[in-house]
């Protein structure tokens, strides 16, 4: 009986060391997880990204959304890169794209042109919608219609007597080029002779 205790003690006590160190192990892990390969975003608007969402780079999948959240008026995206032979640059930029035929969604990541580093903060550009080319195309027509509008008021009785007088003299165009073209080289000159001081 006495052995029977005994073998059941050390049993208990290698139990314990296992379950630590795998424990310890995995904790470790996930540390060097979240340092290295977790990123964040913010959004103010996620059109249907959800957690498990997959993160892709040019259509590869290399990560998957780990957590939303809101926080105050923005949408917290927390995702991971599991391929680890990708090593993000300071200057990525994502978005929500669509990525099948059943609507549903991605995180696509995309080096953008500026130069911001943001260690593990990625700048995101919000996804498009069809009210957003609405609204797009109504500024589109309001500023044709207000460029037509200009372009009328310098066509009344009292300019188009200038008008008439460029279409029936085009030398004048030519003078007006010639007097340009005698600044700008003036203004190459000026600036050679400060590059040289």
């Amino acid at each position: 009986m006495n052995k029977h205790i005994l073998w059941l003690v050390e049993l208990i006590i290698w139990g314990i060391i296992l379950f630590s160190l795998i424990f310890v192990g995995s904790y470790i892990y996930n540390k060097n997880i979240r340092e290295n390969y977790t990123y964040y975003a913010f959004f103010n608007d996620v059109d249907g990204l959800i957690k498990g969402s997959p993160v892709k780079i040019q259509g590869y999948q290399v990560g998957y959304v780990s957590n939303i959240s809101i926080i105050n008026d923005d949408v917290f995206v927390t995702f991971i890169i599991t391929d680890k032979s990708i090593k993000l640059t300071d200057n990525i930029a994502a978005s929500v794209a669509f990525t099948g035929m059943g609507g549903s969604k991605s995180l696509e990541l995309f080096k953008q042109d500026n130069n911001v580093k943001n260690k593990n903060y990625i700048t995101i550009v919000e996804p498009r919608r069809i009210n957003d080319f609405y609204i797009y195309q109504n500024e589109i027509a309001q500023n044709i219609v207000t460029m037509s509008r200009d372009f009328m008021k310098i066509l009344n009785n009292d300019n188009t007597g200038y008008l008439m007088e460029f279409i029936r003299n085009p030398d004048i165009f030519e003078k007006i080029n010639n007097s340009l073209n005698k600044i700008q080289h003036k203004e190459t000159e000026i600036l050679d002779k400060m590059e040289k001081k």
